[in-house]
């Protein structure tokens, strides 16, 4: 049997020649990718110049379209303008005529959608739309945020201003032009214009079209606009022209797929590169059959000379392998106890660390309990002092019907008595609402904080009355969170700013949202009080702690600390910035994105 395998390792002569013919295969592959090389350079500069061609075609295609859209564009523009000329020199027509004079526009002018009159107080009293029946909003001259600020661009600059792209119509979009009347150096008011792109655009490319033709419009990264054959694919050619139009930064792209660089190319390229390809590969397979031929004779001589070497290397490599093989037996006993020892090792670990992740489980319950007993203490506390509170301030309140029996001193006991069971009252009842933030929990869900700050304005309004305060919003966003929880922490701050307000000066409250740049939301509430030394800044924080007296200040001290609690219920943070007589900003950071813990969170049972 050792003989038989012994023959098989020989070496192949068939198999020996041929790794010889392919160490030298490098000649007829030279050959042959040398002519590929040279055919391919030829056929690249054919296809270049056909693609130069492409361009060219494209680009005067771009500046055609370019030139007639905007030749449609500015006669809307244009009659809008001198619209609101006349009546600044005329005056305002009435409404009736304005109605005729606006129909016969949109008829004239078909990419019209309609016109509206705004006046300076941002209402429509005048509107007219094209088709009666459309469901747009009569309001979206001016509802985006686009919208607002092309209407305050075209107020401040007193001139006609064209908004960014919007959709006007589901699935298709358009602009607002926006003309202001201005009279003696005041604008009186806007006539805006709502034009669809696709009018504009359609008459232009449906008389010169092809299938492997493409149109799109851009204003800045955004597609506002796109036209394509009915088979478009994959571009393979573009080019880029920007449309000056009012400011606006809109840019052309013309694109071609492959059909149309198949119906420009011509075939003497391909004839080309097929010719230079074939004789390539002729001229390398006549390289290669001479060298078969003599490679064969050499062949033959090497594969006897290895024949021997292989026999006296085979003697060698027996002896060498019996030698490995003692050595082999020897490793794997060592292994072998040495993967005892470890496993050893490794079981004594296993145990040890089951046992702590008992004990740390023991002690995850302990402090569970022992947080849902504090809780507990807090509320049935609260609770427990409310009975004898009642019975002090009830008493307190018959004896004070009978103040007239009683000296000057007895009716000064009683009003300090009343005074501290209002304070023992507040107390009781910022408790009640420190632990209720944890025991009386509702599920998260998405809450708009702009109502909500109004409804807190809604009920401060007295008292911004009697300080002649103001609270202002600015880009609040919508959060995820306990809504009833999210107005107790704004309620809190904006009290606060109207507490600590310096006298004689009105209070400017500003509640504004935004983000922090690490994916959270942020809540700013900024005031123009008395402010504080910013050393304080951790300190307001803590339950029951104040910075002035209560003959100063009223309140218990515990505002700042449920402000906390609630904004650590809901996975953010809560800081302060404050300088003396300049105000404080509280700034707070909500995760965009809670937990999928605090989302599913359901009511407490005993709420």
């Amino acid at each position: 049997m050792a003989s038989v395998d012994f023959w098989k390792k020989l070496p192949d002569p068939d198999s020996s020649f041929e790794t010889g013919l392919t160490r030298s295969s490098w000649i007829p592959a030279g050959v042959g990718i040398g002519i590929v090389c040279a055919t391919l350079v030829v056929w690249q500069a054919f296809t270049r110049i056909e693609a130069q061609h492409l361009q060219t075609e494209l680009q005067l295609r771009a500046e055609s379209i370019k030139k007639e859209f905007l030749g449609r564009l500015r006669p809307p523009t244009r009659a809008l303008s001198r619209m609101v000329k006349r009546w600044e020199t005329g005056g305002l027509p009435p409404k009736e005529i304005w109605e005729t004079e606006a129909r016969q526009y949109l008829d004239h002018f078909p990419a019209g959608v309609g016109l509206a009159w705004i006046d300076s107080s941002r209402d429509l009293p005048w509107q007219v739309f094209s088709n009666p029946k459309s469901p747009d909003n009569p309001r979206d001259f001016f509802d985006a945020a686009a919208q607002k600020r092309s209407l305050e661009e075209a107020r401040r600059r007193k001139n006609l201003v064209v908004s960014p792209a919007v959709e006007i119509r589901p699935g298709q979009k358009g602009f607002v032009v926006y003309a202001p009347r201005v009279r003696e150096g005041r604008v009186e008011g806007i006539l805006a214009g709502k034009f669809l792109l696709d009018p504009l655009f359609s008459p232009i490319l449906k008389n010169d079209w092809r299938q492997g033709l493409s149109v799109d419009l851009f204003e800045g990264d955004r597609k506002v606009f796109q036209r394509g054959g009915p088979a478009f694919r994959e571009a393979v050619a573009e080019y880029r022209l920007p449309l000056e139009f009012f400011d606006r930064p809109w840019e052309m792209r013309i694109q071609a797929d492959a059909s149309v660089l198949a119906f420009q190319n011509s075939f003497l390229n391909e004839a080309v590169l097929a010719a230079g390809t074939l004789l390539g590969l002729l001229l390398a397979a006549i390289v290669r059959l001479s060298q078969k031929t003599r490679l064969r004779a050499e062949q033959i001589e090497r594969v006897n000379r290895d024949l021997e070497t292989e026999i006296a290397e085979r003697k060698r490599a027996e002896e060498g392998l019996e030698i490995y093989w003692s050595h082999l037996e020897h490793l794997v006993q060592i292994r072998t106890g040495d993967l005892e020892t470890a496993n050893a090792e490794l079981n004594r670990e296993v145990s040890q660390r089951k046992r702590m992740e008992r004990q740390l489980k023991v002690s995850l319950q302990e402090l569970e309990r022992s947080n849902r007993d504090l809780n507990e203490f807090a509320s049935i506390t609260s609770h427990d002092l409310q009975e004898p509170l009642r019975k002090i301030i009830t008493f307190g309140d018959r004896l004070n019907q009978c103040a007239d029996r009683l000296d000057d001193r007895s009716r000064g006991y009683l009003e300090r008595m009343q005074q501290a069971a209002e304070r023992m009252q507040e107390f009781i009842d910022d408790l009640l609402i420190y632990s209720r933030v944890a025991t009386k929990a509702r599920p998260f869900q998405p809450t708009d904080l702009e109502p909500l700050v109004q409804d807190i304005t809604a009920d401060l309004e007295v008292r911004l009355a009697q300080t002649r305060g103001q609270v202002q919003t600015q880009d609040l966003p919508t959060v995820e969170g306990d809504s009833f929880q999210l107005r107790q922490l704004l309620y809190n701050l904006i009290v606060n700013a109207l507490k600590y307000h310096r006298p004689e000066v009105p209070p400017e409250i500003r509640v504004c949202g935004g983000t922090d740049g690490n994916g959270n939301w942020e809540i700013r509430v900024e005031d123009n009080g008395i402010g504080f030394k910013e050393e304080y800044a951790e300190r307001i924080f803590q339950p029951f702690e104040r910075l002035h007296s209560r003959q100063a200040f009223e309140g218990t001290g515990m505002g700042l600390a449920i402000c906390q609690k609630i904004v650590k219920r809901h996975g953010g943070t809560i800081a302060v910035r404050s300088q003396p007589e300049k105000g404080s900003t509280f700034i707070i950071a909500l995760p965009c994105h809670p937990a999928s813990g605090e989302r599913q969170t359901s009511p407490d049972p005993s709420a």
